[in-house]
């Protein structure tokens, strides 16, 4: 039995590919809530501050499209 491949499928896989590194690589240079912030958000007897909060969602926001 003989299967045959839509003739795009390949190219479609690789553009989705390079996308996924590209998306990976940028998000890899966003710092997480955790080394932004000092420690884990939810640690018992631990608060970020708002403005520590609005800070990182700006920073955010800034480094992601």
């Amino acid at each position: 039995m003989i299967v045959r491949r839509a003739p795009g499928l390949a190219a479609s896989l690789a553009v989705l590919i390079a996308a996924l590194a590209v998306g990976l690589s940028a998000a890899a240079s966003l710092q997480t809530p955790e080394q932004f912030i000092g420690f884990r958000v939810g640690t018992d007897n631990k608060l970020a501050r708002w403005d520590r909060i609005v800070e990182y969602m700006k920073l955010a926001a800034a480094e992601s499209d």
